[in-house]
């Protein structure tokens, strides 16, 4: 990656408004086109394919050793059981759908969001 070095002038040149007003609308130009650009790489870097993760990874938590698979799990549940109460059917069923996407992807032995999906909820219960 090259270092591009900007020379400026010792002190910054006094023009009229409509100089400043010209150069503005120039460089507000070339700042939307890096936002642009920068939202294409983004959206680029969202796109890349996914690689499997085969390794059993383990940590230790004051629970004692996790593997990566049962946190993504207990986080799951977690996010479920924070904010399932709390929204709409459509929004609830949206949420689902990703946990269960991302589960998916992850391969985990045992994903059964469908059976969540199905069971009634008590609309009258909020989350604490």
């Amino acid at each position: 990656m090259s270092t591009q070095t900007i020379d400026r002038p010792a002190r910054q040149r006094v023009v009229s408004r409509d100089e400043w007003l010209s150069q503005r609308k120039a460089l507000l130009a070339r700042e939307k086109e890096l936002t642009r650009l920068g939202d294409q790489i983004a959206a680029e870097r969202r796109d890349l394919p996914w690689v499997r993760v085969d390794k059993a990874y383990t940590f230790e938590t004051p629970e004692g050793r996790r593997t990566l698979l049962a946190s993504t799990r207990d986080h799951a549940a977690k996010i479920q059981e924070l904010f399932l109460d709390e929204l709409t059917e459509q929004d609830r069923t949206v949420l689902l759908d990703v946990t269960r996407r991302v589960m998916e992807r992850l391969n985990p032995p045992a994903c059964d969001l469908d059976a969540e999906l199905a069971a009634p909820r008590d609309s009258g219960s909020s989350a604490a």
